[in-house]
């Protein structure tokens, strides 16, 4: 969706400002942080650091949401599948930006290093399976189809196609003969031990 990448990019050009803007305290040794002005403010427990760690953590709490969604995936009413997917993306990665800013950019504890290394491990996991996601056409809601139901559209949609004229008929079986190849071996897969196997198309 158009607007959470607007909300991603005004959270990330935040973050920048903020980081910038505070760059003389976090340069600082560690040791000469605590004579620095800014260092009741901006020290994790400080009134900054503090905001940042609980605005921090209500967005990836949110983030959590997507999950929910898809344990309720039939009510329509709280939402499409592709809103939450974006929302997972967009929190997945604002969240952990504060959280960066909460820990003043210090990690003096080993909880605090563990901490960090699995909020590391969990976006980068999260960033390679949002681009996997984006390589499997999915429908309009997020959802799948099962393989049945799309050669049952595609055919209908190869009549429209073939009634338009030469060059329209040719595309229409070369589209024809490939989806037979994709399609039947997971229409017949399908049928065997009781397995329903699914395949997603892009809603168009």
């Amino acid at each position: 969706m158009p607007w959470l990448g607007l909300v991603l990019v005004a959270g990330g050009l935040v973050f920048l400002l903020l980081l910038l803007s505070d760059a003389h305290y976090y340069l600082l040794p560690l040791a000469s942080r605590s004579a620095a002005r800014a260092h009741h403010a901006l020290r994790p427990s400080g009134s900054a650091g503090h905001l940042y760690g609980w605005i921090g953590t209500a967005i990836i709490t949110s983030n959590l949401l997507y999950l929910a969604r898809r344990r309720f995936a039939r009510l329509r009413a709280l939402g499409s599948m592709q809103f939450w997917l974006g929302w997972h993306v967009t929190s997945g990665l604002l969240g952990p930006l504060l959280i960066v800013l909460h820990s003043a950019l210090t990690l003096r504890t080993t909880v605090a290093i563990v901490s960090a290394a699995s909020l590391s491990v969990l976006v980068v996991t999260g960033l390679v399976g949002r681009y996997l996601y984006a390589l499997v056409p999915h429908a309009g809601d997020g959802g799948t189809r099962h393989a049945e139901d799309v050669r049952a559209e595609l055919d209908r949609a190869l009549m429209q196609l073939r009634s338009v004229g030469d060059a329209a008929r040719a595309a229409a079986a070369a589209i024809d003969a490939e989806a037979d190849r994709v399609l039947l071996p997971l229409i017949e897969g399908g049928g065997r031990g009781g397995r329903v196997v699914i395949v997603a198309i892009r809603a168009r």
